[in-house]
């Protein structure tokens, strides 16, 4: 990294220019000192805005603009999580009440994290939990009836100053980075001030927006501009913005500010906007940020409800203080920052909030879920497989990885054989294979790349094919217990859907399909949400095929043993495809039931022929799809004495 040699450093001193306490000094690198008593940045970017570099002052020497803290190793200081009052009292949530109505402002600051400081009733608290649950501290505000901010020396700061706790490392992130990391599709806006996210965030539900964006506060203008020595630090708060869709919306006295932030962001993001507060529909002046023009729009639908009932008074005097620091310490095992903890009804109630996943395919395969397709080889699972991502890339974008065909392989698979036309897939489905600079010790790496692609084809919903290239250690126990582990935090970190194919690698007992026929078995199978196979039918090995639901975590099971679904190997022009074609039960295509047919004679012969070549009874099976029963038959009239 480029070494400077003048910096700002951490030295508070008196503004030059707006005379407030708010001035920081370049200083060199060298010395530690302070070189000159009016080079320097005031805080006050908005009132003020006083900067005045080493080069300004006619000092040579590499300057950095702003003081670059190293990357974090440690997990910062973090607070128990709150339990947030049933109906926050203070100036600013009584304010909203009357603009949008009681129960959208008492929902959004459940979801975003905004109660009452108990020591003062004017304070407002803006919990900052980051994306991965940690709840960092909450930020003290103070406001008066009209919604607008209180300027006094003791009006704003930090929870874990107010209790003095001793040590506590904080590192700031985003107000409302938790629910960005709860909506991974989402569009991203950023504002400034926490009351401004609150606000957008409940206008954005009521003009039926909310689905597609999530608004979180930055809490000053400097706080969109990257730093490139920090990009890779995971408690950095602009690494939620990494591979997302970014819209900055400054205060109106910001705009030039970022837009010089957005160019830097670039590299990092899928992609940047910035939106001018001064033009319509905005049209701020002045200081005025998005608050301003959203209470402008809310004014038309007020609800005037800022009184609260006796019975919520009650709730509220009834509510814990968190007024004392023993309460607030850390203190507690700090191995509870893993987890997070809730009665059962928040969790339920918290979760309504959010829409229930949808079936990606049939009743098998849902959204967030890792999901697995295994069968023998040459079955067809990959047949089954395309035609998934092809049947859900007509309503969004599905990845496919396929580490086992070539494109050449491909290509034939999905062309007529007699006109050459391919196959016309939709533009929402992309395919990925393996280079040839593939590591197969490095599965981590592959995973991220498995990330980093999906991600950049802003698609949640991908396919892998299949486990048995991507880890060829997947039999084993312990390295499929590893493998999934890797996928199932892909799946919680970024809200990915995954299908997983993976073969059975030979038979123990029954032909029937069950999960210990899988490859790894329960080592892979515990960790699933839902798990189906293919079977081949006895009564045409060439094309009949069956398909049998083993698990499910988010629906009854349709596809039972008694209920498989039927299909048909079958080529329409350029498509290969499975083609439904019925149900049945399981019992009647793996087995020959008919013990006087010309078919159980050869097979018998066949098993016979096997048997004295020294093949083991689970060689036989494996390879002939048969019951153990018919070996036993075959092995006894051989050893059974000639009369």
């Amino acid at each position: 990294m480029k070494e400077y040699r003048y910096k700002l450093g951490r030295i508070t001193g008196v503004c030059p220019a707006c005379g407030k306490r708010r001035f920081k000094y370049y200083v060199d690198s060298r010395t530690g000192r302070i070189i000159d008593p009016e080079c320097g940045r005031c805080n006050r970017e908005h009132s003020c805005g006083y900067h005045r570099s080493p080069r300004d002052a006619g000092i040579d020497g590499n300057t950095m603009s702003a003081f670059v803290s190293p990357a974090r190793r440690k997990e910062p200081s973090h607070l128990p999580v709150p339990t947030f009052a049933k109906a926050p009292y203070c100036p600013l949530t009584q304010y909203l009440r009357g603009l949008f109505g009681k129960e959208p402002v008492e929902r959004w600051c459940r979801l975003m994290g905004v109660d009452t400081f108990p020591d003062d009733p004017r304070k407002t608290i803006f919990w900052l939990q980051d994306r991965k649950g940690v709840n960092r501290s909450g930020k003290l505000m103070a406001y008066g009836d009209d919604g607008h901010r209180l300027h006094g020396k003791t009006d704003t700061g930090y929870l874990h100053k107010a209790f003095a706790i001793p040590d506590y490392d904080f590192e700031a992130c985003f107000f409302g980075e938790h629910l960005a990391a709860q909506h991974p599709n989402h569009t991203i806006i950023l504002v400034e001030s926490e009351k401004s996210a609150l606000m957008m965030n409940i206008q954005m539900e009521l003009e039926g927006y909310i689905d597609r964006y999530i608004c979180l506060a930055t809490s000053g203008a400097s706080n969109v501009r990257p730093d490139k020595s920090r990009m890779d630090d995971p408690w950095y708060r602009l690494n939620i913005l990494k591979g997302r869709r970014v819209i900055l919306l400054p205060d109106a006295d910001m705009a030039e500010s970022w837009d010089e932030a957005a160019k830097a962001l670039r590299p990092y993001t899928s992609s940047v906007t910035v939106l001018d507060p001064r033009r319509p529909p905005f049209s701020l002046s002045g200081s005025q940020d998005v608050a301003d023009y959203i209470a402008e729009r809310a004014t038309d639908n007020r609800y005037y409800e800022t009184e609260y009932t006796e019975t919520e008074m009650e709730n509220i005097n009834n509510t814990t203080a968190i007024n004392n620091t023993e309460s607030i310490s850390n203190t507690a095992d700090p191995t509870e920052r893993y987890l997070i903890i809730k009665n059962a009804n928040s969790w339920i109630t918290d979760s309504m909030e959010r829409p229930d996943p949808k079936p990606l395919w049939r009743n098998i395969w849902y959204e967030n879920e890792v999901c697995c397709l295994f069968a023998d080889t040459n079955v067809g699972k990959s047949i089954l497989a395309v035609q998934i991502a092809d049947e859900i890339s007509q309503k969004r974008k599905v990845v496919y990885f396929d580490f086992e065909m070539t494109d050449k392989q491909f290509q034939m698979r999905y062309t007529d054989s007699d006109t050459g036309t391919p196959h016309a897939f939709s533009d929402n489905l992309f395919r990925a294979e393996l280079s040839t600079d593939y590591n197969y010790r490095d599965i981590e790496g592959v995973i991220n790349g498995i990330r980093s692609v999906a991600r950049r084809c802003d698609s949640t919903t991908i396919i892998i094919d299949n486990l048995t290239w991507l880890c060829n250690r997947a039999e084993t126990g312990e390295a499929a217990g590893e493998f999934m582990q890797l996928l199932i935090k892909l799946k919680r970190d970024y809200g990915f859907s995954i299908l997983v194919l993976a073969h059975t690698p030979k038979s123990r007992g029954e032909t029937a399909l069950t999960i210990d026929r899988l490859a790894g078995s329960k080592r892979i199978a515990n960790f699933m949400d839902a798990v189906f196979a293919i079977g081949i039918s006895e009564r045409d090995r060439a094309s009949e095929r069956y398909l049998i639901h083993l698990k499910s975590r988010s629906s009854a099971i349709e596809y039972t043993s008694r209920n498989v679904m039927l299909m048909k190997l079958a080529k329409e022009g350029s498509m290969l495809r499975m083609e439904h074609i019925g149900f049945t039960s399981e019992d009647t295509l793996i087995t020959i039931d008919n013990t006087g047919d010309e078919t159980r004679r050869k097979r018998m012969a066949e098993v016979e022929e096997r048997l004295h070549q020294g093949q083991t009874y689970a060689q036989i099976q494996a390879e002939m799809h048969i019951t153990p029963r018919l070996i036993s038959e075959v092995n006894r009239r051989i050893k059974m004495p000639a009369a």
